[in-house]
This record gives structure tokens, C-alpha cells and sequence, in this order.
């Protein structure tokens, strides 16, 4: 009886600890990832996936679904089997994306486990549990939180793989099983996104140095199936390396990238930073073990460093590819290696760690970050619904419509579930052309109310142009920075920026207008040292001019620069009169400089009117505000100087 007592309860002591933990770490990977998410708009990156499933046939799906794309075709078929079956509502599309992160907080238990104990293993799944950055692609219909979970499960097979020293019958069933899955999970990597087949490819090449010389050739005949299996893609993969993709839009990123998303990686949080550092550094005392089977703590941080430094040296050479969702495959490596040297025992002191970790861990992005709040990606489902409410309350035949969007889709997949015919005049704003378009919109409409709404970064001065002649504004909401919309009016009770009653800090109306001519190519200007405000987060210039011109076109400017003290100018901005004004009639000119995170030490402000091809018009009723552009309250004034006629 004391034999038996003795033989069982010391391994029951020893699993039972880890294995309550690691339930209670998944409850509550399930909890955060589960909660609200059916509820938030599609990403712009969701609503181009849907767009590109209307397809009847397989064939029309990879000719115009992916091949097209940029991205491997894997989850897009996925998406498209699933989408038939379950249907195009958030909770359906993005449900098998959270069971997948979800896993994803189970195997990087065990991956962990495996390389360095199981303090770092319940570590490690508590981290991917709440930080926000795995949190948040779990919860969206895109192949990081899937390609996670595939490059967990990958480790997991090649681990077994490549470290165990079993023999016997029962040994070689599990080590089919494992070849099986390491193929299988290869070319699931491979074809989820071109970041996890770079991981997967390190992986694999890394076993080369490590597995011993009898697995060496199943090891070598498990990689060639994986590439055989992705060799239908093979010709898809050539057609999209050969174009630029994000490339287009997206910079090449400054050294200063990598160490903003280690950051990234800790919720973009001082307090998380802390609780990490912390932790760690307690661990590590408290364990003091770190289990370093065939180098293991070098091959974590390869696995961790080099898809960064492959996608930095491509993007900046190649192709600017590089962005924090496309290395969430290689992110939980970082957090094997903060906490490696837990060991294997699951004392008291680690309870009480792994109680407080998991515990501030939660604190840190549901209330510091307040993960829940804020908006993640741009607004499409609440843009929809404004509008619907706003042409059923002010009537859509009384309003001109304009939407910077990548799609006409993105706003009608939602006004079809809401059972609205709705029509914009214009899906975009994006270059001369379409410029032109919006500018003849706004100048020629004879309705009484112009909507504007932006899901994407618009063109600098769009706001400005619609105030010319919609001065009003009698609804507005934002989506954090990432979506606005807006009903302006042509008639009011006041002028107002959106969210905030316009305030004339300094307003100079003279009883005769300035006439601007072939003498006169400058204005005089407002110029004023900045530096009461460079302790403040942001700020807002709003620049107006009335102007009435002689000539059309004018061609002429006004100009608000931010100046530095050693003479350059640092910021440089313009709104040309002629997308604003029409001959022969008093318009007005604004400009709107909005100064986020701009440090305004040292420098001067300078708005002044460019005549720069010194045509005939006048000029009147020169205001400049400025505002606290986080709480929304106009503040102090700037004294307008008349000088010289010269910007200087």
C-alpha cells in the first residue's frame, strides 16, 4: 500500500499542478477571444477576403481570388469551402480563427515545455493568452492567428522528431504519426502566409543540423512531400514575387522598426514592459535551470531573429513587406527566452508568479491598453449604419456622398445586411483625376448636405475642400484614427470642427479686401514661435482666407508652414484656392494642419497666401485657431503680424 502510495503520488503531484494551470491559462485564452468578437466591423483586410469569394468556380476563385492577391491561397480556399457552409457573418468567419489561437496558447505550452521546462511551457501559454497582439489576430478572419497555431503544432512534431531517442515497435508508430503531421503541418505553413512558410523553411533547415544520421532520410523525404504538395502553387508564388503588393503603399522601414515591435509585441506598454522584466527576472531566480539540449537557447533566438532580419533586408532592398502581423509566426520565441531558465518545478514561489503574471497580464491589456475600446482597424459596419440612419433622418436625395474607400463593396456588403440601397457619388480619392472629380462635386452641389467618410488615410485637405462650401457640420463621428464620417451642412447655427465649437482665437477683417496681383506674389504673413506648445500631444492649425477672385484659374496657395530654428523647414503644407473658390464670388479658403506626436520646441509657425503665378484676386477675413486636438478645446491665441508682403 505505501509502495504503491509512493510509486503514483509524486508523478501525480508533478502533472497535476501544470495541467490545472495550463486549464486555467486556456479558459482564458478562450475567454478574451470569445468575448466581443462577432461584434467589431470587418477589417479592410476581411471585407477584400469576402469581395474576393464571389466566385462560382474553383477555377474563377484561384484566377481571380489569389493569384491576383499577393498572399498564398490557402486560407482563401478555406475561406471559401467555409463561407458556403457556414455563411459570411463575423461569427461565422472568424470562429474557426479563434479556435485556432486558442490551440495556439495550448502548443506553445508544449513547445516551451519541451525546450526549456515547464515553468517557461505555463509562462510562455499564459503570454500568448492575453498579450494583445496574438489576442487581436485571433479574433479576425486572417491567416496570423491560423498560421500561429500551424507554426506551434509544426514545432511540435519536429521537436519530437528531431529530440527523441526512443526505440521499439510502439516508438516507430508514433514517429509515422509524427512524420505524417510535420508534412501535413510544412505545407499548411506554406501555403497559410509567405511569413510562416519562412518559418517553417528555418525550421526545417535547422533539423538538418540536428537530427541524428538514421532519421536524416525520412527528415530529408518529409520535406520534399511538403514542397511536392505545395508545388500547385509553385507557378501562383512566382506570379507574386514579381510584382510590388504592399510594396505600393508601404515604405521601406527605418532600423528603428525592429526595437518599435519588440514593443509592439508587449502591448506598445511601459507597464507590460515592466511586468515582463519582472517576472522574468523572478523566474529565473527562482529556478535558476536552464535546459539547453543541443542549443537550444541559440536556436530560439534564430527563430525569433531571422524571419526579422529577412523581412527588413527584403522590404528595404526588394519589396517593403514588413509589418507586425507577419511576424506573430515567430513572436513566442521571445517569450521562451525571457522565461527559460524556470526549470521544472512548479513551487509555491511559481504559483504565486504565475497567479500575479496572468492576473496583471489581463489588467495590462484590458484596462491599461482597454483592448475592448479601442479601435483596431478601419470602420466599416458603423459608417454603414450612420449612413442609413443619417439618409433616413435628413433624406438621401439632400445629400452628396463621398466615401475613401479600397472597395464600393466594403460599405455594401453591410447596407445589404441592413436592407438599405445606398449610393455614394465617389468611392474614392486617390489622384488628380479623381481629385478633379471630388473638387466638382463639392463646388456644383446643389444639395443642402455633403457626407464624407474616410476608412483609409485620405489625401491631405479633403475636409477643407468640403467646408468651402459646407461650412456646417451637423453630425460627426470618429472610429479612433482610423475611420471618420461626417455630414456637413450649408446652413447652421455655427461653425464647427468635428466635435468641438470653433473658437476665433485671432481673427483680422479689414474694411477694404487685399487685392493680389502681378506685384504682389506673397501675402503678409502670421509668423509666431511654438513653443508654448511643445508640451502637448497635439495640437490643430486651422488657417482660413476669404478669397474672390479675378482671374480663374488663380493657382494660388495658402500655406501654413512649421519652421525649426536653424532655418529648415520641417513641415510644409498647402491648399490650393482653386479646388475651393469659383470666379466672380466670395469663397473661402481653410487649411487644417494637424500636429500628432510633432514636437513644436523651437520652431515657428507661418501662414501666408502664395501667388505664385501672380494672377488677380482678393483676399479678406484671415482667421488662424488652434486646439488641443485630443480633448477637443480651443486654447490661447496667436497674434497675427502684418508685415512685409513676404512669407519671411
Amino acid at each position: 500500500m505505501n509502495n504503491r502510495k509512493h510509486t503514483i503520488f509524486p508523478l501525480a503531484e508533478s502533472v497535476r499542478p501544470e495541467m490545472l494551470w495550463l486549464t486555467l491559462i486556456l479558459l482564458v485564452a478562450a475567454a478574451l477571444r470569445f468575448y466581443n468578437y462577432t461584434s467589431f466591423s470587418f477589417s479592410n483586410d476581411e471585407l477584400s477576403a469576402i469581395n474576393r469569394l464571389r466566385f462560382e468556380t474553383f477555377r474563377e476563385l484561384v484566377q481571380k481570388g489569389f493569384f491576383v492577391d499577393g498572399h498564398p491561397g490557402g486560407i482563401q480556399v478555406f475561406l471559401w469551402y467555409w463561407s458556403r457552409w457556414f455563411g459570411l457573418t463575423e461569427a461565422s468567419l472568424r470562429l474557426p480563427f479563434v479556435i485556432f489561437g486558442i490551440l495556439s496558447v495550448f502548443f506553445s505550452h508544449f513547445v516551451a515545455k519541451h525546450w526549456f521546462g515547464k515553468v517557461a511551457g505555463l509562462f510562455t501559454a499564459a503570454s500568448v493568452a492575453f498579450l494583445q497582439f496574438p489576442l487581436l489576430y485571433s479574433q479576425v478572419a486572417r491567416p496570423y492567428g491560423s498560421g500561429l497555431f500551424f507554426c506551434m503544432l509544426l514545432l511540435f512534431f519536429w521537436q519530437r522528431i528531431v529530440y527523441s531517442n526512443d526505440k521499439g515497435k510502439s516508438q516507430k508508430l508514433k514517429m509515422v504519426a509524427y512524420y505524417l503531421g510535420f508534412v501535413l503541418l510544412l505545407a499548411l505553413c506554406m501555403y497559410n502566409h509567405y511569413f510562416s512558410f519562412l518559418l517553417a523553411l528555418i525550421i526545417g533547415i535547422a533539423g538538418l543540423f540536428l537530427i541524428s544520421k538514421d532519421r536524416l532520410i525520412p527528415y530529408l523525404v518529409s520535406g520534399i512531400s511538403a514542397a511536392l504538395l505545395f508545388l500547385p502553387h509553385a507557378a501562383i508564388t512566382m506570379n507574386h514575387l514579381s510584382y510590388k503588393g504592399v510594396g505600393l503603399w508601404l515604405g521601406k522601414p527605418e532600423i528603428k522598426w525592429i526595437p518599435e515591435h519588440v514593443n509592439h509585441i508587449f502591448n506598445d506598454s511601459i507597464f507590460m514592459i515592466v511586468v515582463f522584466t519582472a517576472t522574468s527576472i523572478l523566474v529565473s531566480w527562482s529556478g535558476r535551470k536552464v535546459k539547453n539540449e543541443k542549443g537550444s537557447v541559440l536556436l530560439v533566438l534564430i527563430f525569433f531573429v531571422l524571419p526579422i532580419l529577412t523581412g527588413y533586408i527584403y522590404s528595404y532592398l526588394v519589396n517593403p513587406v514588413l509589418q507586425h502581423p507577419v511576424l506573430i509566426f515567430s513572436f513566442p520565441f521571445v517569450i521562451m527566452l525571457l522565461f527559460m531558465a524556470g526549470g521544472e518545478v512548479i513551487g509555491k514561489t511559481q504559483h504565486i508568479l504565475l497567479g500575479l503574471f496572468l492576473g496583471l497580464g489581463i489588467i495590462g491589456t484590458l484596462v491599461f491598453n482597454r483592448y475592448y475600446q479601442v479601435q483596431h482597424f478601419g470602420e466599416f459596419k458603423g459608417i454603414a449604419e450612420a449612413t442609413a440612419m443619417w439618409e433616413k433622418t435628413y433624406g438621401a436625395a439632400n445629400m452628396s456622398k463621398v466615401v475613401v474607400a479600397n472597395s464600393p463593396f466594403y460599405l455594401d456588403y453591410y447596407f445589404n445586411r441592413l436592407k438599405h440601397e445606398s449610393r455614394f457619388d465617389l468611392y474614392d480619392v486617390k489622384d488628380s483625376a479623381s481629385m478633379k472629380e471630388f473638387v466638382n462635386l463639392v463646388r456644383n452641389s446643389d444639395k443642402p448636405y455633403f457626407l464624407y467618410a474616410w476608412t483609409k488615410p485620405p489625401l491631405q485637405g479633403l475636409e477643407d475642400i468640403i467646408r468651402s462650401r459646407f461650412p456646417y457640420v451637423e453630425k460627426h463621428i470618429t472610429y479612433g484614427s482610423f475611420s471618420r464620417i461626417t455630414l456637413f451642412g450649408k446652413r447652421g447655427k455655427s461653425e464647427t470642427e468635428p466635435g468641438l465649437l470653433l473658437k476665433r482665437l485671432h481673427h483680422t477683417k479689414a474694411a477694404d479686401p487685399f487685392h493680389m496681383d502681378s506685384l504682389t506674389e506673397f501675402s503678409s504673413a502670421l509668423n509666431r514661435d511654438l513653443d508654448g506648445y511643445e508640451s502637448l500631444d497635439a495640437i490643430r492649425i486651422v488657417s482660413r482666407v476669404k478669397v474672390n477672385p479675378e482671374e480663374f484659374p488663380t493657382m494660388a496657395l495658402l500655406v501654413v508652414t512649421i519652421e525649426a530654428d536653424h532655418g529648415g523647414v520641417s513641415i510644409w503644407e498647402s491648399t490650393l484656392f482653386d479646388y475651393c473658390v469659383g470666379q466672380g464670388e466670395w469663397s473661402t479658403v481653410q487649411h487644417t494642419l494637424n500636429l500628432r506626436g510633432k514636437n513644436c520646441k523651437n520652431s515657428r509657425l507661418k501662414v501666408y497666401v502664395w501667388n505664385k503665378e501672380k494672377t488677380k484676386f482678393m483676399i479678406n477675413d484671415f482667421e488662424v485657431s488652434v486646439y488641443n486636438y485630443l480633448n477637443h478645446s480651443p486654447f490661447s491665441d496667436l497674434q497675427l503680424v502684418w508685415g512685409d508682403r513676404s512669407p519671411d
